[in-house]
């Protein structure tokens, strides 16, 4: 059993040959394996070194698990943004617009490619039947899934929605909508107010006007849902008065006015705020004509958001808002 221990031990280690390794090894059987004559507490204390051994290894195993996880999911997404960027340095095809075959052979259901400068987000968007169907690009089950849009939306045409959802997870390493989560601080969109959404047909900008903390069920609001996937409405008003409560919501006060002809471009992640919290990020289409800059110098933080209950029930304060 000795022999047995410092045989795996030098197979793994590699030690230098003037170190003593069988006198190591030997101390470490003395230390680990029980035998004959131990007494009662050193028994227990080798049994519990032994399960924490073994606790160890089966950490260790499933973190290299979850990283080379990750790691394949980063790499697979590296190959199509390659494939994106080919198909943004190719001349525009004949209709004025971008040819987005070789993205279809990697997947026919893409409708969009959403970027944010500067930071990891930087893919396709997928459509799908409904809006439970959790899956990766590859269309196989992932715990990364991939963006995709509202069900309900369509991207472009003549009934293009008013508003367009694009929902993603919030992930540990900076994959998918992670990055999302950094709009809680101001200096953050101070350097990310532009949103890029591109489609066969258009590259568009999009300008952020509100960032806001959401319920995702109407019983973290006190029975009132603030449907920020609302897509289409009847009437220009009704638009105009969704945009005003998404700025009263909104934990900055941004300089980004919204018109009632202005398309909106919605983005959804899980947060951690409270339970069923969700991140949303909203931002209205730059007009024709209109200038790209943003004055983000007169940004600040809003002194009363209307944030939904569940968030003044975890700080153990007053709801507002009756």
């Amino acid at each position: 059993m000795k022999q047995r221990l410092c045989s795996v031990l030098k197979s793994i280690i590699k030690l230098p040959a003037a170190i003593p390794f069988k006198r190591i090894c030997g101390r470490l059987y003395e230390i680990i394996i029980p035998h004959r004559g131990d007494d009662k507490g050193s028994l227990v204390r080798k049994a519990i070194i032994i399960l924490l051994l073994i606790c160890a290894a089966v950490c260790i195993t499933l973190l290299g698990i979850i990283a080379g996880r990750h790691g394949n999911n980063r790499k697979k997404y590296s190959e199509i943004q390659s494939v994106m960027n080919n198909i943004l340095k190719q001349q525009e095809n004949e209709d004025g617009g971008l040819d987005f075959s070789a993205l279809y052979e990697r997947n026919s259901d893409i409708k969009a490619w959403i970027s944010i400068p500067d930071t990891s987000v930087n893919y396709p968007i997928c459509q799908y039947s409904d809006n439970d169907y959790y899956h990766n690009f590859d269309l196989k089950k992932s715990e990364f899934g991939t963006l995709f849009l509202d069900y309900t939306n369509t991207v472009s045409g003549e009934n293009a929605s008013q508003n367009l959802t694009v929902y993603g997870h919030s992930m540990s390493n900076d994959q998918m909508f992670t990055s999302l989560l950094k709009y809680h601080k101001l200096s953050f969109y101070k350097a990310h107010p532009y949103i890029t959404l591109i489609t066969p047909e258009l590259q568009m900008q999009y300008k952020i006007f509100a960032v806001m903390v959401a319920a995702a069920k109407p019983e973290d609001d006190n029975g009132y849902f603030y449907d920020f996937t609302k897509c289409d409405f009847a009437k220009q008003r009704d638009f105009l008065s969704w945009a005003d409560e998404a700025r009263e919501r909104s934990i900055f006060n941004l300089n980004v006015d919204v018109l009632p002809d202005d398309r909106v471009l919605t983005l959804s992640t899980c947060d951690y705020v409270f339970d069923n919290c969700r991140l949303v990020i909203m931002a209205r289409r730059q007009r024709i004509g209109e200038e790209s800059g943003i004055d983000t110098e007169t940004a600040v933080n809003n002194p009363n958001p209307r944030y939904p209950k569940a968030w003044y029930d975890k700080r153990k304060k007053a709801y507002p808002f009756g």
